[in-house]
């Protein structure tokens, strides 16, 4: 699934509650976490994360979501981030690691401990090799 063709393949309905989550400003925040990898906040009755990497040529690889949503591959809060992401074009333009830092260390700001637990657990969810290397700093593997 291609971002520029994402719509083709992408259920009507959750199309249309992605695309109004967009315009509607649901989503309240997209970092690149490494070329081609963003992670994006979706807020609506709760607020969810959704994690998607590209290859070189913006073909989607991988997709998750927090959300319950299982009915089809893509929610609307993909969908939503998808938008996003092609919008504002943070495909054609990838920021530089420091870049990166920067708008990490500055969204994180505004975060509440609750709201950074989360975000760690719901990314440790997803990840496994960020799962592997959280519990090797906290000592928990050798």
């Amino acid at each position: 699934m291609h971002v520029n063709q994402f719509e083709e393949l992408v259920d009507p309905y959750v199309l249309e509650r992605g695309a109004y989550y967009f315009e509607q400003g649901n989503v309240i925040g997209v970092l690149q976490l490494e070329l081609r990898e963003f992670s994006g906040q979706v807020t609506g009755m709760e607020d969810y994360t959704v994690l998607l990497r590209f290859d070189a040529s913006g073909e989607l690889l991988v997709h998750h979501c927090t959300c319950p949503y299982r009915n089809s591959p893509v929610c609307k809060h993909k969908a939503a981030v998808l938008y996003y992401i092609r919008h504002h074009k943070l495909l054609e333009q990838p920021p530089s690691e420091d870049e990166v830092y920067h708008s990490i260390k500055s969204e994180l700001k505004g975060y509440s401990a609750k709201e950074l637990r989360q975000l760690l657990l719901d990314r440790i969810k997803m990840d496994r090799a960020f799962k592997e290397a959280i519990a090797w700093e906290l000592g928990l593997i050798g």
